[in-house]
């Protein structure tokens, strides 16, 4: 267990995320199994309704999150061990828990509305699909990133300030993953211009053609 996890591994995710086709219903972003970083990821649907284009708007404004179409809402738990090596500690186990919620609207006439308004309707639902899938990446390659820097630093840490140490790094961790959060949200106007965020440093260069 205790070894570096490839970070190469979001490349594929990204992938995933990025060119699912357009929908009514929404689905969840795949991620490779990584045992030492489960993933547990919820979707919810909150419903809106409207005859019209402005009904159905103040029906999302109203019903939706605050000033959004959707959100995307992370949880991560941090879990060590460690273990004895003459006078030093050494770290023996780092779990990093992911608990992802995405918000998407469902509205509830699409089935009765006009092709022209359903086709729109699925646009609409498919850039907030990629928007959204956007977060839970930077989420997983967040806790990737953690589980390494975690492994790292237990090599070879005095027992006395090794949990101190550890819980440092979980926490500023988490406080950069909410950064590169706004930072997305920022460059992509909350998906608007989603094709300006540059994906390599979270997910290094692609591979080889």
């Amino acid at each position: 267990m205790n070894a570096r996890i490839a970070s190469g591994l979001v490349i594929c995710v990204v992938m995933t995320c990025l060119c699912g086709p357009a929908s009514a219903r929404q689905t969840a972003p795949e991620f490779p199994y990584v045992e030492q970083v489960p993933v547990r990821i919820n979707l919810v649907f909150y419903d809106v309704e409207g005859g019209t284009s402005r009904a159905l708007e103040e029906s999302i404004r109203f019903g939706g999150p605050i000033g959004y179409d959707a959100e995307t809402q992370v949880s991560m738990s941090t879990f060590w061990q460690y273990e004895f090596v003459g006078q030093r500690c050494h770290v023996a186990t780092v779990d990093i828990s992911l608990d992802i919620t995405i918000r998407y609207p469902n509205w509830t006439g699409f089935e009765r509305a006009s092709r022209q308004r359903r086709a729109r309707w699925e646009r609409r639902i498919a850039g907030l699909e990629v928007h959204e899938n956007g977060h839970a990446t930077l989420a997983f390659a967040g806790a990737l990133d953690l589980h390494n820097e975690l492994i790292e630093y237990g090599q070879d840490v005095d027992c006395d300030s090794f949990d101190d140490g550890m819980q440092a790094i979980a926490d500023a961790a988490q406080a950069a993953l909410r950064r590169r959060h706004r930072e997305y949200d920022r460059i992509t106007q909350h998906g608007v211009r989603q094709n300006a965020y540059d994906w390599t440093p979270v997910t290094g260069p692609p591979p080889d053609p």
